[in-house]
């Protein structure tokens, strides 16, 4: 129809169904008056343009959006990188009044013509970008579209300097003109926490708000919030979902063993549980993983698998307390329906838990670079645990009116998932394209599939199943915070405790305390102790005639009154008395006799009684608290979470003959009907992470093209172990290094080996609990290859204490132990030639 004016609403409806479907939107044609796919395009014409970088109409765009909105609340500022298909497009500013040159590094470059561009180009003056830097504001409420600010192209190595600039006029730009940033989220990597540390530097000025520590002597947790122009407070926070996967790379990583006092946690235990037929992750969370799957993270640290850990392996309970404290922290963010109060108190234990397990390697001496999670990691954990902390006081004391805090909106997810929806409309993107698909990247309010495998980014952040309105705009006071404090501590040293070492142990490391006895009794048993102290008569019917005094305390008293010379006896008394003395004296030489010859407990039992001791301590606390752990997990994880893990048909109870027809929803009428269509289809998707690894990633070292080096790879004769080993010890060495093996047949094409160290004591015994070692626990380590001289003959013999070699290993470590020196020369040798080999080659 021609000169037919369409209402706005049917023309915005008409833009949402095109942007879904262009099918669907045909179809609908057919039964709606709508506009034209052409008559769209027109209507986006009219459109003003995304400005190009950081200029005026940057931020009066979005002066006028949330003025649209009625909206002047607190605004979530965040920012994000992506790769960028380097490319010089021309492109004319309507504001400007020119064509500019989109694609390239630095400020705007106007096109005056084309002699001066052709003389630009060929004297290489202007740089391709590869990097895209978009920034974006989110009005933290649930259902809001996305604010897309400002995008600039970077190189690949731009300065945190450099970036702070950019960040710098924009938050600036933003205060000037009243909008009210109340936190800055980004991604974790070291630009960008150098970028953060440089924004609370030009704070006009902060407070800080002060958190008791419950354990004495220890400084208070200093909560520390930055005011910027205008006297507004803005939160540092990092992204939630990246931490996550932070943590679940560290726990993959072979370049680290996770050391806790009496237990480990490392990859192969993982893998033991997505290799179990009944296991809630899958095969592919773990084999060739994606290290940026969102569903994958989530899925190894929700309840289910926790649930499962406990019920096959609770002899790994490093990893139970990891799986759990991880998953608790990040849900602190992602949950729907926790109260704030109660997230607090999650972050505070975590915050406790990591100082304990910092101080315990402290004090065992464990080098951090091994047994700990990554620096980057650690400064994670603590930025986002300050981060909540910043923003739940920002919007409980500085944002007027209470408003509801909602956690999950704050994160970088939200610039992630532009970048998403350009891909799926062009894989990979110029910055001209990027600028023509800032229209059509209309957020979508879908969220992603919890169950898909090797997905990279699941965007869950629309996601308001289970919200709770009330929870989150109840805010905790100051008073309350510090209660939460006592009780996380409280966690995080039962925690602690379950995993071999009492806090107070480590706050004085100077002995050993063992619990004492009234703490294994319950409340109602303590009199018990207080028999003494009682003012109860009857306390003490049990001595018979009610008298408190000891028989054994009469007869020496009368013996003893004898001794005295005032005493008239007749010769027959004289001799009684002498027979009882002699009694006497014989029963305190035989009492005597037989403590002196009770066994001596040497230092070997005596940590082999503590080892003992210790477990079953841990075993049974475990038993006590496993059904807590997993119940909190179950009841604090998303929704995602819940409905995201691998289900086994084997665990569906009957047979098919008894099985009940599952009545379906019209939508999942409709999903089966697609997915059918699909499976005939035989449709798989390909890429993804590999799509991923290509634009992010130069080529490798080695390995590619059947060249390593520039060299052609040795040819592999099936059943030559040696040309296998020789392989493996490349593609080792060569990009390939940390990844986990079950085995190998050549022992330096290993990076990194986890072991469990044991100290020889007497003879061929060895013990499991090193001497020096200061809380009495098995000591762990992460080896490299070059530190093992031999395997062993047989396997040696498990005694209580640690183990026993057999007779010819025995007779063997002798040697080598006479020879110990000689060894240290050889290996040293060694060392010496492959340095000097290698300086040859340079």
């Amino acid at each position: 129809m021609q000169n037919f004016k369409y209402a706005p609403n049917l023309v915005e409806f008409a833009h949402i169904v095109h942007a879904h479907s262009a099918r669907a939107y045909e179809t609908l044609k057919d039964f709606l008056p709508v506009p034209s796919p052409r008559t769209l395009l027109l209507h986006k014409s009219r459109q003003p343009r995304f400005p190009v970088g950081i200029q005026e109409r940057t931020f009066s765009l979005v002066v006028e959006r949330l003025a649209e909105l009625d909206y002047d609340g607190p605004i979530a500022l965040s920012c994000d990188d992506t790769k960028l298909l380097a490319s010089f497009h021309p492109y004319y500013d309507h504001d400007r009044g020119g064509y500019f040159l989109l694609g390239h590094v630095g400020e705007p470059y106007q096109l005056i013509d084309h002699e001066a561009f052709r003389d630009v180009i060929h004297n290489h003056q202007l740089k391709k970008a590869t990097k895209l830097r978009l920034w974006c504001i989110q009005i933290p409420i649930p259902k809001i579209p996305t604010i897309i600010v400002s995008a600039i192209s970077i190189p690949e190595n731009l300065k945190a300097d450099d970036l702070f600039t950019y960040l710098w006029d924009i938050i600036s730009g933003f205060l000037a003109r009243n909008i009210k940033i109340a936190s800055y989220a980004a991604d974790g990597s070291n630009v960008e926490r150098s970028v953060q540390r440089q924004l609370e530097k030009h704070a006009s000025h902060s407070i800080t708000i002060p958190i008791k520590h419950p354990q004495s002597g220890c400084p208070d947790i200093a909560v520390k919030v930055s005011f910027f122009i205008g006297n507004q407070p803005i939160a540092i926070i990092q992204d939630p979902k990246h931490l996550l996967k932070t943590f679940r790379n560290n726990l993959f990583s072979g370049a680290r063993i996770l050391t806790f006092p009496t237990s480990t946690a490392f990859f192969a235990q993982v893998r033991q549980i997505a290799i179990a037929a009944d296991s809630p992750i899958y095969i592919r969370d773990v084999d060739k993983a994606d290290r940026q799957d969102d569903n994958a993270a989530t899925r190894l640290f929700c309840g289910a698998t926790l649930e499962w850990l406990i019920s096959n392996h609770p002899e790994h309970l490093g990893l139970v307390v990891y799986l759990f404290l991880c998953g608790e922290l990040v849900d602190a963010y992602q949950n729907r329906f926790l109260t704030l109060l109660e997230r607090v108190q999650i972050v505070l234990r975590m915050l406790f838990f990591i100082d304990l397990w910092e101080k315990f390697l402290d004090l065992s001496k464990y080098p951090k670079a091994r047994h700990y999670v990554s620096p980057q990691c650690a400064d994670i954990t603590r930025t986002l645990i300050h981060g909540f902390l910043q923003v739940m006081i920002i919007y409980r004391d500085y944002c007027g009116n209470r408003r509801p805090l909602f956690p999950w909106l704050l994160s970088t997810e939200v610039v992630e998932h532009v970048f998403g929806i350009c891909r799926q409309i062009v894989k990979d993107f110029t910055m001209l394209d990027f600028h023509y698909m800032i229209r059509e990247a209309a957020l979508s309010s879908k969220f992603s599939d919890g169950k898909a495998r090797a997905s990279g980014y699941n965007h869950t952040y629309t996601d308001i199943r289970g919200i709770d309105i009330h929870a989150l705009s109840t805010y905790p006071t100051n008073e309350d915070i510090n209660e939460a404090a006592v009780r996380a501590h409280g966690e995080a040293e039962s925690l602690f405790a379950l995993l071999g070492v009492a806090a107070s142990d480590l706050y004085d490391s100077r002995s050993v305390h063992l619990p004492s006895i009234r703490t294994w009794l319950k409340p109602q048993d303590d009199d018990i102790f207080n028999f003494h102290d009682s003012d109860n008569e009857d306390d003490n019917d049990n001595l018979g005639d009610g008298s408190d005094t000891n028989p054994e305390d009469d007869y020496q008293h009368t013996l003893d009154s004898f001794e005295d010379s005032n005493n008239e006896l007749t010769s027959i008394q004289e001799r009684r008395v002498m027979d009882h003395r002699y009694a006497t004296i014989a029963l305190s030489v035989n009492q005597q006799m037989e403590i002196l010859s009770l066994p001596e407990l040497d230092d070997a039992s005596l940590d082999e009684a503590l080892s003992e001791d210790a477990s079953q301590i841990s075993n049974t606390l475990l038993q006590c608290r496993a059904p807590q752990l997993v119940r909190l997990r179950f009841g604090h994880q998303t929704k995602q979470a819940a409905s995201g893990i691998r289900t086994s048909k084997s665990r569906t109870a009957g047979n098919d003959s008894a099985a009940v027809t599952e009545v379906l929803t019209h939508r999942q009428i409709v999903l089966k009907g697609f997915s059918d269509i699909i499976r005939e289809r035989g449709e798989k998707g390909i890429g993804t992470g590999l799509e991923r690894a290509f634009r992010w990633r130069n080529p490798a070292p080695g390995g590619r093209g059947g060249e390593i080096n520039d060299a052609a790879t040795p040819t592999v004769t099936l059943g030559n172990s040696a040309n296998a080993a020789a392989v493996a010890d490349a593609a080792a060495k060569q990009g390939g290094r940390h990844s986990w093996v079950s085995d190998s047949s050549n022992i330096m094409a290993i990076s990194n080996i986890a072991v469990q160290l044991f100290e020889h004591h007497l003879g061929p015994r060895f013990r499991d609990v090193p001497h020096a070692q200061v809380f009495h626990v098995q000591r762990y380590d992460l080896l490299p290859p070059s530190t093992f001289l031999c395997s062993l003959l047989h396997t040696p013999e498990s005694t209580q204490q640690g183990l026993k070699l057999s007779s010819d290993d025995w007779e063997f470590f002798k040697k080598v132990t006479e020879n110990s020196r000689k060894v240290l020369e050889a290996v040293k040798t060694c060392n010496g030639r492959k340095s000097q080999a290698a300086d040859d080659e340079e």
